[in-house]
């Protein structure tokens, strides 16, 4: 099992003042997930976005796409500072995978006891 993910399947899009610094972050951040994949992750594609909201503030948005073995996993999180936004993402990221591995286990354990 990978502990991140290869360059070539990890693109990164930036819409607003994003430091390099947050990219790297967010990078390391997202494609950390690997680790809990049981399957092999073809694609993560992250958008990463700076905008102020009506209130003139900054907001961070991350939106993660990740393609796990043809079955695409979404995450978006919107926080006041993009580390924040990277940090949820993981979490919702990494809570997302571990489910599709359980459901997949469970699945081929219902399967093994219907054929004995």
């Amino acid at each position: 099992m990978a502990t991140s993910l290869a360059d070539d399947r990890l693109h990164v899009y930036v819409t607003g003042h994003v430091s390099p610094d947050e990219v790297d972050y967010v990078r390391a951040k997202a494609s950390s997930v690997a680790r809990y994949a049981d399957e092999p992750i073809l694609r993560l594609r992250l958008r990463l976005t700076r905008l102020k909201d009506s209130g003139g503030e900054s907001v961070a948005i991350v939106q993660a796409n990740l393609d796990l073995n043809g079955r695409v996993i979404r995450a978006q999180v919107t926080r006041p500072t993009m580390r924040e936004a990277a940090d949820e993402a993981h979490d919702r990221l990494r809570d997302k995978v571990q489910r599709v591995g359980d459901d997949r286990q469970t699945a081929r354990r219902a399967r093994r006891a219907t054929s004995l």
